[in-house]
């Protein structure tokens, strides 16, 4: 069952707090991807491409399904996948890394 929608990069983008409304579960994801960390001044990501995922059910969200959004963003990629969660209101260094 997919919980999830991936926004078209040619679409408009939408008034997310008037769409979700009511439903607190719901969230969006900005996935940068098929890029480089580069130290420059901190570790910054250079060259890569920009995804969103809208609709994003936080009820019965897992990393497996973050695995299969990056999977579909770059289906050639056949090394193991890093993830690097941040809060960027926070601190700009990764709060948690994944590799699976």
């Amino acid at each position: 069952m997919v919980i999830w929608n991936r926004r078209s990069r040619f679409s408009k983008e939408p008034n997310l707090q008037e769409e979700y409304g009511k439903y607190e579960n719901l969230c969006s994801f900005k996935i940068h991807h098929s890029g480089l960390f580069m130290k420059n001044r901190g570790v910054t990501y250079e060259y890569g491409a920009i995804d969103y995922y809208d609709y994003v059910d936080m009820d019965v969200f897992s990393i497996h399904e973050l695995a299969d959004m990056v999977r579909e963003l770059d289906n050639q990629h056949s090394e193991p996948i890093s993830f690097h969660f941040h809060n960027s209101e926070i601190q700009t260094n990764p709060i948690l890394s994944i590799r699976i």
